[in-house]
């Protein structure tokens, strides 16, 4: 075995070691960074146009849960797995602190039971939303 694949063998696994990159990035200003498939992306923050229709949603969501035990939370993080998600809006229990990840950076998947995405134009946007993390809610089991 040479040196680098005796250093890897004791060293953390890949998933661990993007959790740890992941947790100590400071992206640019403007730009936020979620772990989707085995690798770190970073997108830009939302137009105005998107966040429009993100808070509109969030609003509709919070006028139907008024008075029950579930909340429509943004701008948080969906953790599974050492990986992280960034959903434009989700619903979990309004209570979230038994909920939250053992490193305390979000909530994790199994609390969620909607992930609203808005997706924005261009190819890669949809791919990122419509296929891959599509995917990777329903590998953490989301229900919607």
């Amino acid at each position: 075995m040479s040196e680098a694949g005796a250093v890897f063998a004791n060293g953390p696994s890949p998933d661990e070691a993007l959790w740890q990159v992941w947790k100590a990035m400071d992206p640019p200003e403007g730009y936020r960074g979620e772990i989707i498939e085995g690798a770190i992306e970073l997108s830009p923050t939302a137009r105005r146009s998107h966040g429009l229709i993100a808070n509109r949603v969030r609003r509709v969501l919070d006028q139907f849960l008024d008075g029950g035990e579930y909340a429509c939370y943004q701008a948080g993080n969906v953790i599974h797995n050492r990986k992280a998600w960034i959903p434009d809006a989700f619903v979990a229990p309004e209570d979230t602190e038994p909920y939250r990840d053992k490193d305390d950076m979000g909530v994790t998947a199994d609390s969620v039971h909607l992930i609203v995405e808005v997706v924005s134009p261009g190819k890669r946007n949809q791919d990122r939303d419509r296929v891959k993390k599509r995917r990777e809610y329903a590998r953490a089991g989301i229900p919607v």
